[in-house]
């Protein structure tokens, strides 16, 4: 319950800075990115909340998430996900890094580039410090 309180007052928060990005996008004419960051800082908070008022109204479906997010099959196809979206990410934007730079946007291709050098560099040291853990 004292979870679902605290995630309101921060969607709650998000919802506002969405409106005044919104207000400000369409008041001043900027360009699209902030109103369409405006408006979905509005939609995901207004969903957001929804779901923790149903939350706090039914305690048998705030049961049912609590196990479910606390089940240890359902944190094990968390993690594989994550593992292979992470593979596919690597692989895509090295291919993308690759493509760049055959079609001379050498910037693009360089950035990239050190991109997959970060998610690397990071994938080992997270490796290293785990495995010392374990």
């Amino acid at each position: 319950m004292r979870n679902c309180k605290i995630n309101g007052i921060v969607y709650g928060v998000l919802f506002v800075l969405g409106l005044v990005l919104l207000a400000a996008a369409l008041r001043f004419n900027l360009d699209s990115i902030y109103s369409g960051m405006g408006g979905a800082l509005i939609g995901v908070s207004a969903v957001r909340i929804a779901m923790c008022v149903y939350a706090a109204k039914n305690p048998d479906y705030m049961k049912r998430q609590q196990i479910e997010n606390t089940d240890e099959r359902n944190i094990y196809l968390a993690h594989r996900a994550r593992s292979i979206a992470y593979s596919f990410g690597i692989l895509i934007c090295s291919a993308a890094c690759i493509a760049a730079l055959v079609l001379n946007m050498r910037a693009y291709g360089i950035l990239l580039g050190y991109v997959v050098c970060l998610f690397l560099l990071l994938y080992m040291v997270t490796y290293f410090v785990l495995k010392r853990k374990n």
